[in-house]
């Protein structure tokens, strides 16, 4: 069963529970067998202009994760990406999404970068 979090496409890390192991539940999920991708934004804190600030892109699907930094102009994708297309993956399994070429890594990247955001609330390391 997938965790109530993952349920919403804009996760929140400032207002995750206490203790709340989000690289665990993304893990779990992926682990049950999603039929598409799934990936979420990750926000260090609640903004009401959504599309201006900061965010995380991740996703999961059938052993492949993905990574997009948006710094609210520009857009940033590991440099050790792969997959040279655009590609769909679903916003919280709801809605589709565009994923831009070169974002697909193998999930310990993905899930590292969750990890390194929960932690630092910045762009992880891994992309460029």
């Amino acid at each position: 069963m997938t965790d109530p979090v993952l349920h919403h496409g804009q996760i929140v890390v400032d207002q995750l529970p206490p203790r709340f192991d989000l690289v665990a539940a993304v893990r779990a999920h992926h682990d049950a067998g999603v039929a598409i991708g799934w990936m979420w934004d990750l926000v260090a804190h609640p903004r009401a202009d959504v599309d201006e600030h900061p965010a995380l892109t991740v996703g999961v699907n059938n052993g492949i994760g993905i990574l997009e930094w948006n710094d609210g102009q520009k857009s940033h994708v590991p440099a050790t990406g792969t997959h040279p297309d655009w590609s769909e993956y679903w916003i919280a399994g709801l809605h589709p999404g565009d994923v831009p070429p070169n974002a697909h890594v193998p999930l310990d990247t993905a899930y590292a970068a969750i990890a390194e955001f929960v932690v630092t609330r910045t762009r992880p390391t891994c992309v460029a």
